[in-house]
């Protein structure tokens, strides 16, 4: 079988199919045991893994260590963040940095059964995108939905099944010997014939025969078939354990994993001998993690041991639960315990845990994701449970499950809830609410709602937490809103809680680096921001979505000054930060990669990306919809779409409309509509950048008119830019201006303003079109496939290509489909190769 098992580094496939305890895992571990010389990685799926994304992800973790590459899956974790799901680009790109050349690895998927369909086509596409490089070798209960037949009629597949894998009889020999079990030939025969040649059932026979008296007299008894694994267990494997270890067993069957502090909570001490005596003793128990001492129960054997215990001690089972929950809340671990507790049918202590624990949580644990299994949660089944589902909508919501917080939201919204009676209630439903409409960009709902909450607070018990963050969230509504006295004031106030670090020294100065940035206050946007990066740091905050907001700040101060590189790091990992989980957010983000790439001169890229935007704020009447309608103006004007440029207008509030009128009747060389749309305007504005806008706009009009007072109005718009640190903004709002200032250099200092300035705006006017060289295609490459595939040899990931660019990460995964299809190649070696023989690349 190892030789067969060798055979499978000239196929696409490696499968090993067979029943529970048939020996699948045995198999593949001293196959790989016994090849040193071959890099493996291992992956053992759970239930958890029937989610794509989560599948994938475990693959990316399990080859990173097995291979000792972290950048594996770069790529494809970029693409599924952008698509956010699973794509076979996703897979492709995942291939290609599984592939290296002149090396064999073994990548080995174990009890893939346990990740069902809804993974198959994952599986699929790594099979179809096979690394040369890479022997995949998956071992199931079941025959993945492939396409086993054609693939074994091309010599694609090496299988082995059930009678591969039943045990010879000097391999059950062997297997006895390690169990220092030795039968004389009538009795081993016998052992054998009756358990069939099972890998399970000789090793619980091995078990079941070294702890009898009379070895021959216990090998007489082996009575087993594959399908009585539970019986036999119990019988022959667990009832001839010493008492004490057949309760250890029973008991730390709760957990999921076995470390020694977790046992030691259960069963008190010995534990470490007893977790070594399992392991060393072949008692189902695998190791997770050799440095930790960690191990958990082979799957099969832990449901058959839950299920011995609950019909043995179900008042145990409920204390086992119980003690499981103590420990994870005092290892912070709010969501396991409150799972333990459900279990333990303790629901009253499972929801204040939640209520007490998951705000709290958010607020000091870097940790982005919830310990709770949210998968086995459905909110629908706590509808007459408004004091469960409320906790549950926030930790849903908080810990980044948007959609199913959404309906824990809805669900609980109709719960009855007595204020007056309810007041606890009252303010946490009132904080859900509020995060929801916040998460999506409703920020006039979102402080409705924190208001309602008011009359409750001074008489509610227990909820601090719950009432600091409903300041926090008024807070960053205030921001967005532009209410900027009053989103300072918030700040200062929940800084003199001291509450949390994290959030009075990441969040709070990360959103009013925001509200500083959009007044124009540049120099204090940036202390605040660096201030806040920097805390994240030292707090361990910094993959934090606390950390989002300072991320963008430094994102769009890179951008006014020009430094688009700079600037487009902030934003991408401020987008690989929240994915889909916080909309508003990652609107947001969205929309500032399309401002770098409308600097960079990628008009029609950034036009085309914001739909996708607008989709992913999951609202349609946020006052942020703002950004990319302005945005959106902007660059049809860009493209000479001034048609367009008019309706998109339409879309804005009355001031923007005003300004963007201007703009929009500058463009046409219409100074004097302009003038009229400026005429509705105050004298002065109310921020810095608001004031500046006006300034730089007539200035622009008087240029427009050749008016002599042009030079002292551009003059007096150029410094309050100088002073204040804009360069984009002055492009952006006013390239009349900027070309008058490139043209008349004379009448105006060269300063280092008007140095950047002028940099600035001759960057706006190039357009560098790359070099064609078509080949032999008969569907010629395009200048810009050409421009994405010559960066394939540099090795570079996806990120890096958009960023080199210019371009966003959706342009260049559609460029490489496209060339790749028109090259007829599937990875990113076969299309350099391919480009080269063609002489394009």
């Amino acid at each position: 079988m190892l030789e067969r098992l060798d055979r499978g580094d000239q196929a696409r496939f490696t499968l090993v199919v067979g029943p529970a305890g048939a020996g699948k895992t045995m198999l593949l571990a001293d196959w790989l045991a016994s090849r040193p010389e071959r890099k493996s990685a291992w992956l053992s799926c759970d239930v958890a893994d029937a989610d794509p994304v989560r599948f994938v992800g475990a693959i990316i973790e399990a080859t990173r260590y097995g291979f000792g590459r972290p950048s594996i899956g770069e790529d494809a974790r970029q693409l599924i963040g952008l698509d956010g799901e699973i794509s076979a680009d996703a897979i492709a790109a995942l291939a290609d940095d599984l592939d290296v050349p002149d090396e064999v690895q073994v990548l080995v998927i174990d009890d893939f059964h346990l990740a069902g369909a809804a993974s198959a086509d994952t599986l699929r596409w790594l099979v179809e995108y096979h690394p040369p490089s890479l022997q995949l070798a998956v071992a199931s209960r079941v025959d993945p939905p492939l396409r086993l037949p054609r693939m074994r009629a091309h010599q694609d597949l090496v299988d082995l099944r059930d009678a591969d894998l039943a045990f010879s009889v000097e391999e059950a020999r062997s297997l006895l010997a390690g169990f220092s079990v030795w039968l004389d030939e009538p009795d081993l025969t016998l052992v054998h014939r009756r358990s069939e040649g099972w890998a399970a059932g000789l090793q619980m026979a091995a078990i079941s025969i070294h702890g009898s008296p009379d070895p021959a007299s216990a090998a007489g008894r082996v009575q087993l078939h594959r399908y009585t694994v539970a019986d036999y267990f119990l019988e022959e494997v667990l009832s001839h354990q010493r008492p004490e270890v057949a309760e250890f067993m029973l008991a730390i069957s709760v957990l999921d994993e076995l470390s020694v502090s977790a046992c030691t909570a259960l069963c008190g001490p010995g534990s470490a001998k007893m977790l070594e005596l399992l392991y060393g003793t072949h008692m189902f128990v695998t190791i997770v993690d050799d440095q930790a001492r960690t191990y958990r129960y082979h799957h099969l054997i832990r449901e058959v041991l839950q299920s011995e215990l609950r019909a043995r001690y179900p008042a145990r089972e409920k204390q086992l639960h119980e003690a499981a929950a103590r420990y994870l809340i005092e290892a912070g671990q709010t969501g396991a315990a409150a799972r333990h507790l459900l279990a333990a049918g303790e629901r009253t202590a499972a929801v204040s845990l939640l209520n007490e624990g998951v705000v709290r949580d958010v607020l000091t644990n870097p940790a982005v994701s919830s310990a709770l299994d949210l998968d086995e949660i459905r909110p629908e089944l706590f509808a007459d449970a408004p004091e469960f589902v409320v906790p549950l909508a926030a930790e849903l919501l908080w810990r980044g499950a948007f959609e199913r917080g959404s309906r824990a939201v809805a669900v609980a919204r109709q719960c009855r809830i007595d204020p007056g009676r309810q007041p606890e209630l009252a303010v946490r439903l009132a904080l859900v609410n509020m995060l929801h409409c916040t998460f999506i960009g409703q920020f006039d709902e979102a402080l409705a709602h924190r208001e309602q909450a008011r009359p409750f607070e001074t008489i509610a018990d227990g909820v601090g937490d719950w009432v600091v963050t409903l300041g926090t969230l008024a807070m960053y509504c205030h921001t967005y809103l532009g209410h900027f006295s009053q989103a300072r004031l918030l700040a200062n106030a929940l800084a003199s809680t001291q509450v949390s670090s994290p959030l009075t020294e990441v969040l709070c100065p990360g959103v009013i680096s925001q509200a500083a940035f959009i007044e124009g206050a540049l120099e204090e946007a940036g202390a605040l921001a660096a201030d806040a990066l920097a805390a994240a740091r030292r707090l361990g905050f910094d993959r934090h979505f606390f950390n989002f907001h300072a991320l963008r700040t430094t994102a769009l101060l890179a951008l006014e000054r020009g430094d688009l590189v700079t600037a487009a790091e902030p934003v991408e990992r401020a987008l690989a930060m929240v994915g889909g989980a916080r909309p508003s957010f990652n609107y947001l983000a969205q929309v500032d990669r399309a401002r770098i790439w409308a600097a960079a001169g990628n008009l029609d890229e950034a036009l085309t990306s914001l739909p996708a935007a607008r989709s992913a704020l999951k609202s349609g009447h946020s006052v942020l919809l703002a950004e990319a309608d302005e945005l959106e103006v902007r660059l049809r004007l860009g493209l000479g779409d001034q048609k367009g440029a008019a309706e998109a207008i339409e879309r804005l509030p009355e001031q923007r409309r005003i300004v963007m009128s201007a703009i929009i009747a500058l463009a046409a060389g219409k100074p004097d509509e302009a003038a009229r749309a400026l005429s509705s305007a105050p004298a002065e504005g109310a921020t810095i950048r608001s004031d500046l806008e006006l300034r730089l706009l007539r200035a622009s009009v008087a240029i427009s008119r050749s008016s002599p007072q042009a030079p002292p109005l551009v003059r007096d718009a150029l410094t309050v830019a100088g002073r204040h640190g804009f360069v984009q903004t002055v492009v952006d709002t006013t390239p009349q201006l900027v070309e008058h200032v490139i043209s008349e250099s004379d009448l105006y200092p060269r300063t280092k303003q008007v140095t950047a300035l002028i940099t600035a705006g001759l960057a706006a006017r190039r357009h560098v079109a790359p070099a064609s060289r078509p080949g032999q295609l008969l569907d010629p490459l395009t200048a810009a496939e050409i421009r994405v595939l010559e960066k394939l040899p540099e090795g570079l990931t996806y990120t890096e290509m958009a960023s080199e660019l210019y371009l966003s990460l959706n342009t260049v995964k559609t460029h490489l489909r496209h060339a790749y299809m028109k090259l007829g190649a599937t990875s990113r070696s076969s299309a350099v190769k391919r480009a080269t023989s063609l002489g394009i690349l």
